[in-house]
């Protein structure tokens, strides 16, 4: 079971799902949840700016998979830029977001929990 699930004192008693719930989770719902457990973290407002980064490349991915059935000139180097871009955020908001649970889990345990 992943630590977000085993933190259930007062800052976190809304944090009640599995971990097949949580892997299933929309990015929105996933920002509803941390920002219930971690209420004060600036990570939040740099996970809402993923959010729209992430939904631009799914969005464009879709769009130039059907482009490029109909036009060989498509350049994708600027749309892999933007997804890389997207990737190194992604990936720094993971990084912080576990070194912040686990801050919030050792108070949980310094509590008692």
């Amino acid at each position: 079971m992943r630590d977000i699930n085993r933190l259930c004192s007062h800052e976190f008693i809304q944090i009640d799902k599995s971990d097949d719930e949580l892997d299933e989770t929309p990015l929105g719902g996933l920002i509803m949840l941390f920002r219930k457990a971690l209420p004060y973290s600036q990570l939040i407002s740099r996970l809402e700016q993923l959010r729209p980064e992430r939904n631009h490349c799914a969005h464009r991915a879709l769009v130039l998979c059907f482009m490029s059935d109909v036009d060989s000139n498509i350049s994708f180097d600027a749309e892999f830029e933007r997804v890389q871009k997207a990737r190194e955020l992604a990936w720094s908001c993971f990084e912080d977001l576990k070194q912040e649970l686990a801050a919030a889990e050792s108070r949980f345990v310094a509590l008692g929990g």
